[in-house]
């Protein structure tokens, strides 16, 4: 019996390779291969160069429905809605001679704020002055006082007229954003908002919505201005001629010029996608700005019940913001883009308490006919990078698959059903940020009084990567990760294999790693210790898809059938590291590549993932050097966050 279990897996093998003679040929010289096959279920596909494992949407066992409770003693005194300061009607009721003051907060830079001049005795609606104010209440009669930040819309009319004919309106963008939500999880946290999405509003979902780098910034930077980070000027801090970013040719700015207007809020003022890393803006980058909000929410309640601003959720206040934007412009055409990051960002699981109230919002932009006239795009930067899924081989993919759904108008779609199938179709081809910032230019284009009879992509790049395509135009299913700027670590593509961990090999690739890291905090020595290998907790290697490596042309004139004739091989190996350093303890992803003539290493440190989190490892750099943060381990720590290294928790970078 155990004669047959020893030998039936040993013949099975032998007979694999006897089948596959080049899997002897190709396989990883350095590392002996663990396992043959490790996408289960996952093929070649002759309709694609860009394959995807399977991918299980309960990627974890089962937790309790988390909740969130923002029941304060009484509910919030004041709202506002349509551009008007409210006292609310319970208010009145339960403190008659109530009176307020509101107290605007403005805003002096990307990094401080301050208070405007208050309008006092308000007992009656009244039209905001500012979109974020303070109020200040009080019963004398019944001795309570109420103070707490508040968000709303002051209007902006100096924009163009309303339109005569609704018909001929332009669409508006309307852009809602989940902080680290891979397509699985929005699946997975959102069911109810993500169905009704589907189902009711008509919402396309893409398959293949791939990364471009390493947190928010360098997703959301494409996005925006249709550019790699890389491609753009210098905004970094703690390098040379670092300017603010005001210069970007953000799609928001171009719209504007076009009558749009505009709206952009992201929470959290210590972690701003343009402020932690770069240097932000120097002047206000749209009409209405949400990061005034939250710097002045960060000095107020810095020790704030968690989620919450009061008795309301402080996902509801973005929602809201946003809702009376639509509201108070409803008969201009608009941009808006809200960015939501407290709910999903240390954990997915927290993000539940958020699908009731996208669900309400997402009936409220359909029955108030605000779709009619929009385009709807619902993304993610990337999905989560170091929770526990991210240690599993799902949750590698999962990080490089990013949500990305979007709903188009029923006159868009009876006025243009051959980009509307367009679009469909392309929901299973190899998409990245770029993409959608080209569909969103195109959007804009449409209903235009003399629309181009083609449309022509306005992103320019000086690169090798082929420009951002729109979803509503053709995009090849032969499309790969090299053509678009799609780096190899980031690619969701390739097809990995996982090694085993044997030999002297794999240590001098980790060695050579480290090597790296050091070299980039060398010169602050006094400041950060040099960290050594400790270990290396898995490994991968890539292989070249056959089908990549032999595709040589089209065999016919309409370029339906491929041939695969072509002997090319593959001039490097690509190696996946996942590697633990001290004295930090710190996990990093990262790939190597090895030129196979000559056996020398290299690798692009800008595309490092630090897949646990660092805490205050590098408080001692201050925000002089954040692109430093992850590999940075301070000399002197405090002692509870020596603790803290060990467990894993805490915050991560943009």
């Amino acid at each position: 019996m155990w004669t047959l279990i020893i030998c039936v897996p040993i013949v099975y093998v032998f007979l694999e390779l006897l089948r596959q003679p080049n899997l002897i040929k190709k396989r990883f010289h350095p590392l002996q291969i663990k396992q043959d096959v490790v996408l289960s279920g996952a093929k070649e596909d002759t309709e694609s160069l860009c394959i995807l494992p399977p991918l299980q949407q309960q990627l974890i066992s089962a937790r309790p429905l988390y909740t969130l409770n923002c029941t304060a003693a009484e509910p919030n005194w004041v709202t506002s809605e349509g551009g008007t300061f409210r006292i609310t009607d319970a208010t009145r009721s339960a403190y008659p001679d109530v009176k307020c003051a509101m107290v605007p907060v403005l805003r002096d830079d990307d990094f401080s704020v301050y208070y405007g001049e208050a309008v006092d005795d308000i007992s009656t609606n009244r039209q905001l002055i500012n979109d974020f104010f303070v109020a200040n209440c009080a019963s004398e009669q019944r001795s309570k006082q109420y103070q707490l930040l508040h968000a709303g819309i002051a209007p902006k009319l100096s924009k163009e007229a309303p339109y005569i004919k609704q018909n001929q309106k332009p669409l508006s963008i309307i852009l809602f954003g989940l902080d680290s939500v891979s397509r699985e999880a929005w699946k997975r946290y959102l069911p109810k908002s993500y169905g009704y999405f589907i189902n009711d509003i008509g919402g396309v979902v893409f398959e293949k919505f791939n990364i471009l780098g390493d947190g928010t910034t360098p997703n959301l930077l494409p996005m925006l201005t249709g550019h790699l980070e890389s491609e753009l000027y210098e905004s970094r801090r703690g390098f040379n001629n670092s300017k603010p970013v005001d210069d970007y040719p953000w799609i928001w700015r171009d719209l504007a010029a076009k009558n749009y207007t505009t709206q952009f809020g992201e929470d959290g003022s210590k972690y701003g996608t343009f402020q932690y890393r770069l240097l932000g803006f120097k002047k206000q980058p749209t009409d209405h700005y949400m990061r005034p909000f939250y710097l002045k929410l960060d000095e107020l309640y810095p020790h704030r019940k968690y989620g919450c601003l009061g008795s309301k959720p402080l996902h509801q206040v973005k929602i809201d913001w946003q809702k009376d934007f639509l509201d108070v412009y409803r008969n201009r055409k608009k941009f808006t883009f809200v960015f939501h990051s407290e709910l999903s960002h240390e954990d997915n699981y927290y993000l539940s308490p958020m699908d009731a109230d996208l669900l309400a919002y997402l009936r409220y932009l359909k029955e108030s006919k605000h779709l009619d006239d929009s385009i709807l795009i619902l993304m993610s930067d990337h999905g989560h990078r170091y929770a526990k899924t991210r240690s599993t081989l799902q949750g590698k993919y999962e990080e490089r698959l990013p949500f990305l759904g979007i709903a188009l108008p029923k006159r868009l779609k009876d006025a243009h059903p051959i980009e509307t199938k367009q679009l469909i179709k392309n929901q299973n081809r190899l998409i990245t940020p770029l993409d959608l910032h080209a569909t969103m230019r195109h959007a804009a284009e449409f209903f235009t009084p003399q629309p181009p009879p083609q449309h022509q992509e306005n992103t320019k790049t000086t690169s090798k990567r082929e420009a951002g395509v729109s979803l509503f135009t053709p995009i090849s299913e032969k499309r790969n990760c090299a053509q678009i700027g799609i780096e190899a670590h980031w690619c969701a593509c390739l097809a990995w294999q996982s090694l085993s961990p044997l030999g002297t090999n794999v240590k001098t690739i980790g060695y050579y790693v480290v090597a790296q890291f050091n070299a980039q905090t060398e010169k602050h020595r006094d400041q950060c210790a040099e960290l050594t290998f400790s270990k290396l907790l898995a490994v991968d290697g890539y292989a070249p898809s056959t089908k990549i490596l032999s595709f040589k042309a089209s065999a016919d004139a309409d370029g339906r059938n491929p041939d695969f004739s072509d002997t090319m091989s593959a001039g490097y190996r690509l190696y996946r590291l996942t590697i633990e350093t001290l004295p930090n303890h710190g996990h990093y992803e990262v790939t190597v590549q090895e030129d196979i003539a000559s056996h020398r290493l290299s690798m692009d440190i800008n595309s490092v993932s630090r897949v646990n989190a660092y805490r205050q490892q590098a408080a001692c750099l201050g925000d002089k050097l954040p692109h430093l943060r992850a590999l940075c381990y301070c000399l002197h720590q405090k002692s509870e966050e020596q603790k803290a290294v060990k467990s894993g928790s805490g915050a991560s970078i943009k």
